[in-house]
């Protein structure tokens, strides 16, 4: 009876551990989540706005919640990523504090630090494939910024950059 329950033991951790062995070689966890997708981005320049049009998927099983920001490609151009995040979070408390503190920095002639946004999170569905609309409203640019937009998963903090667009409203 002993052999036996030391031969089922054996075979047992032989066939974890080679399922764990292929795991590791295949690149993969066993117990991996599956990626949120960007499917299709797409940018509207008029007049008026810049309008972001992204299809975001979520192939897991469970409902997540993401996190939307902007981010400058060029590091020069960092401080406009943070203000297109806020614009796109629809920060209206921010813009508020930034105008705000531009005017004092420029009375007193001292620098003037950005004020923190406040993210909005934005509901997917498992197995959902879910359209997101940002418009940024402003003044045009001669030349559009290059930017990318991440997408982080607050559950395991995945995240997930688009391709660069270009973006030609600065938000005032």
């Amino acid at each position: 009876m002993f052999g036996i329950m030391k031969k089922l033991l054996m075979l047992f951790l032989l066939f974890a551990f080679r399922e764990t062995a292929a795991a590791q070689q295949s690149g993969r966890h066993i117990y991996q989540t599956y990626p949120i997708t960007i499917d299709t981005l797409f940018t509207y320049i008029n007049t008026k706005d810049d309008v972001i049009n992204i299809t975001v998927s979520n192939p897991t099983e469970n409902k997540r919640q993401l996190v939307m920001e902007i981010v400058a490609v060029e590091e020069e151009n960092s401080y406009w990523g943070t203000i297109y995040s806020a614009a796109i979070n629809e920060d209206s408390y921010f813009f508020k504090q930034w105008r705000q503190g531009r005017k004092m920095a420029e009375k007193m002639n001292i620098k003037f630090i950005l004020p923190r946004y406040n993210k909005l999170y934005q509901s997917i569905e498992d197995d959902e494939a879910k359209d997101f609309s940002f418009t940024i409203s402003g003044k045009p640019m001669q030349k559009g910024m290059p930017v990318r937009l991440r997408i982080t998963a607050t559950d395991n903090n995945e995240t997930v950059y688009s391709p660069v667009f270009y973006l030609h409203k600065q938000p005032e």
